[in-house]
């Protein structure tokens, strides 16, 4: 009688091909949740909602500084839920004003404008998910 080698830890899976479980079974640890994308396969973009500016449009327009994400995470506008939001559109910012939260593992990371100006655009949602480096808003520079 031919057996499968034994995993070391119950978490390892031996290798070969996975089967899905039955109807009615949860999967097994490591099994891909349904509708999430095959080993190699790309993940689907995320729908954006209309008035979002999209970050990897052709740049900013000229005068328009990007405020990017320092890492990736949840891109927070205010300090806390219910709370008025860092900045909006027209706000001044100066390069050491918090204008964003990124919360990366249960950590609240401020992020600074790094430039003198005005507010001209949001590009995420609160509550977004932000890649490290996307534009979270765009200041138009101070002239002077």
């Amino acid at each position: 009688m031919l057996s499968q080698p034994v995993p070391a830890h119950p978490t390892e899976r031996a290798a070969g091909p996975s089967e899905p479980s039955p109807p009615g079974k949860p999967p097994a640890p490591g099994d891909p949740a349904p509708g999430d994308p095959a080993p190699g396969e790309p993940c689907a973009p995320a729908s954006r909602p209309p008035g979002v500016a999209r970050p990897d449009e052709a740049g900013a327009a000229e005068g328009l500084r990007d405020v990017v994400a320092p890492l990736l995470g949840t891109f927070y506008r205010a300090p806390q839920p219910g709370a008025p939001p860092f900045v909006d559109i027209g706000s001044h910012v100066e390069p050491d004003t918090v204008v964003a939260i990124i919360e990366t593992m249960k950590l609240m990371n401020p992020v600074y404008a790094g430039t003198t100006g005005t507010v001209s655009e949001i590009c995420l949602h609160d509550g977004q998910f932000a890649e490290q480096d996307s534009v979270l808003m765009r200041v138009s520079a101070q002239a002077g």
